[in-house]
């Protein structure tokens, strides 16, 4: 019997939701055909061909199908704020709950949430921008990672944002406390250097900052290269229209 054909999937299993996947299946096991992701890999490998043994219940008893989601109806219609928790499902999962959710009023809470909050704490603070892929993809010529490379967490970032593809002419990728990556290595038009921290991660970002808005940081501009200097010719208000608070360092 030949096995089902590839069908395009998006993976759930990092932020990127790479959606330009192959999913193929055979003898009960998942695997990745055409661009691969290695963090989805490793995750499909956990799945295994035999089903679930988990059965419904209505308060710890076993029921059938049929009378679990019966019990389920009844018990959203009845309540003011229900609460989904857990939500561990793939993509399809999620998009068929939120209807639900928005129909009931319902809180999500996912296992990882409390992950989650770092990132809505840090936009309560001191507020935030974002990006896209294909502004990077099509724009950027100096993209900086503090911290370290986002390609551990997110494998494939550089294809999506077409890193060695002839889109920009020349792309500089400055890695602010960490490695560079041996994977980018040779590709055309494409430099990168690591540069050391000056001070903590965030003294360091923050004498960017002053050195993006055109302030004077005499110690920051003897330790760091040019490329520092390189970055506040380049730089551009960001969308919000505050230069000072929300430098951007890539164009």
């Amino acid at each position: 019997m030949n096995a089902p054909a590839p069908r395009a999937w998006t993976s759930p299993f990092c932020a990127l939701l790479n959606d330009d996947l192959q999913l193929a299946q055979q003898d009960g096991r998942f695997s990745l055909s055409g661009p691969g992701c290695e963090r989805a890999q490793r995750a499909l490998a956990h799945f295994r061909p035999e089903r679930s043994s988990a059965t419904p219940s209505i308060a710890g008893q076993p029921a059938s199908l049929d009378e679990a989601i019966e019990q389920a109806a009844q018990r959203l219609a009845a309540s003011r704020q229900p609460l989904f928790g857990g939500l561990a499902t793939d993509v399809d999962g999620a998009r068929a709950l939120y209807p639900l959710a928005c129909a009931t009023g319902a809180i999500c809470d996912a296992a990882g949430g409390a992950a989650q909050l770092h990132t809505l704490r840090a936009l309560q603070d001191r507020g935030a921008f974002t990006t896209t892929l294909a502004e990077v993809r099509n724009r950027a010529d100096l993209i900086v990672c503090v911290g370290a490379s986002p390609r551990e967490n997110f494998p494939g970032l550089w294809r999506r944002v077409g890193i060695g593809e002839p889109l920009v002419a020349q792309r500089e990728i400055v890695f602010l406390g960490g490695a560079t990556e041996p994977a980018l290595d040779g590709l055309a038009g494409v430099t990168q250097r690591s540069v050391a921290l000056s001070g903590d991660l965030f003294d360091s970002v923050a004498q960017l900052a002053a050195l993006v808005d055109g302030r004077r940081v005499p110690r920051a501009a003897r330790r760091w290269p040019n490329w520092q200097r390189n970055c506040t010719r380049r730089a551009t208000p960001s969308s919000c229209g505050n230069r000072r608070s929300c430098p951007s360092t890539a164009r």
